[in-house]
């Protein structure tokens, strides 16, 4: 069975023993968590409405810009 990294589709090289690795590298497993707490710590702000407008405008820019910066083919 091929196991694939679900951050950024590279092979996993399989251990021979214990349990299957889920990212293909350190760095990856470490976004991941970083885009997780990301993730939770932004919904909870948002849920608490946590952001004045000028603030969620500044936001939605930054991560636009960020999206647009991932190259995609």
């Amino acid at each position: 069975m091929k196991l694939i990294c679900p951050l950024c589709f590279s092979k996993i090289e399989e251990n021979k023993k214990g349990r299957p690795k889920q990212y293909c590298s350190l760095e990856c497993q470490e976004i991941e968590k970083f885009f997780s707490a990301f993730e939770n710590r932004l919904l909870k702000k948002i849920q608490n409405n946590g952001f004045e407008n000028k603030s969620q405008n500044r936001l939605k820019s930054r991560l636009f810009s960020l999206a647009n910066n991932l190259k995609c083919s």
